[in-house]
């Protein structure tokens, strides 16, 4: 074995065991015959299952306070439904009902101040609702046209909306909006017509990752002016769950050609790969921070949709030091 003081100059404790005093620091743990270190390790963990499993929905808020809004269910009778749930960090409670069922559709703000904007009924729509808390009311409906598959993040009085599907005629779009609790602007493009984009952040600085139909691995950052192109996803993906900031995030799921169980977290210049969930799941809401994750409901493969819900979070854990 190297001389670890002779290396580094140093001298380490030796220690049986992983002794949570010494979270930070290196010691030799004299069991496992290997120098050790504690490092925060990301994990997934079961949460409480929605009362509503639902697929191509929206979330909105952190993992433990968050709502799950509409979607579009496999379960009999299958088809878009109304039903909102808010979720407490540890099981999810019936709200009340949205105005207009509907798929496809993305959501943002908190558990408390939360926005629905467009979607899909038996065709694109640009109804907003906006949730106070308690129910659900409409708004100024987003300008030009219905659209579906839209990606967005902010808050109710500072939100963004963009991307997106339109069916006259049918194509993806580039359109971002900007909305102020009142109002809707149509403000700068993205770079790439997109649909079932992942978004997170918030208006001024948005962060939005990959797509679908196609599957795109490219991501773009706005600064609430413009647009600008960041570095790729390592794997092309889009209708996933996504959390966090523009340079604190992850995206976690969505479909490649299938469903997936991967995760990649971003820095604000570089994507890296990250701890997978139990399940693969697409077309899911994802909210929190990259952190503190939420993944809630979905589908799966087969078309249904699964109930549960996943949680992420950071813990000390003692890992063995390799060398290179």
């Amino acid at each position: 074995m190297s001389d670890y003081k002779a290396i580094k100059g140093i001298g380490v404790k030796s220690v049986a065991g992983d002794p949570t005093g010494l979270t930070g620091h290196v010691w030799y743990d004299s069991d496992a015959n290997a120098f050790q270190v504690f490092k925060n390790v990301g994990a997934w963990s079961a949460g409480g299952n929605v009362n509503s499993a639902r697929g191509r929905t929206g979330n909105a808020g952190t993992q433990t306070a968050s709502i799950l809004v509409s979607g579009y269910t496999f379960v009999s009778p299958a088809g878009n439904i109304d039903a909102s749930e808010e979720y407490n960090g540890v099981g999810w409670t019936e709200g009340n009902e949205v105005n207009t069922a509907r798929r496809n559709n993305t959501c943002f703000g908190i558990m408390t101040a939360a926005v629905l904007p467009g979607g899909y009924t038996s065709t694109a729509v640009g109804n907003v609702e906006e949730y106070n808390g308690t129910s659900w009311s409409e708004v100024e409906d987003i300008p030009n046209e219905g659209k579906f598959g839209m990606a967005s993040a902010g808050t109710l009085t500072a939100g963004l909306a963009w991307s997106g599907y339109i069916l006259s005629p049918d194509v993806n779009v580039a359109e971002t909006l900007e909305y102020d609790g009142t109002d809707w602007t149509d403000t700068s493009d993205t770079n790439d017509e997109k649909y079932f984009a992942i978004g997170m952040g918030t208006q001024t600085a948005g962060l939005s990752a990959g797509s679908e139909s196609p599957a795109r691995s490219d991501s773009e950052e706005y600064n609430g002016t413009g647009w600008t192109e960041g570095n790729n996803l390592n794997d092309a993906r889009g209708a996933g769950g996504g959390a966090g900031t523009q340079t604190a995030a992850m995206i976690f799921g969505g479909e490649v050609e299938v469903g997936s169980t991967a995760v990649e977290e971003y820095n604000g210049t570089t994507w890296s790969t990250g701890t997978v969930m139990s399940i693969t799941r697409e077309s899911f809401g994802g909210c929190g921070t990259n952190t503190a994750a939420l993944a809630g409901s979905g589908t799966v493969t087969n078309n249904s949709n699964p109930a549960n819900t996943e949680e992420y979070s950071f813990a000390a854990s003692a890992v063995a030091i390799t060398s290179s």
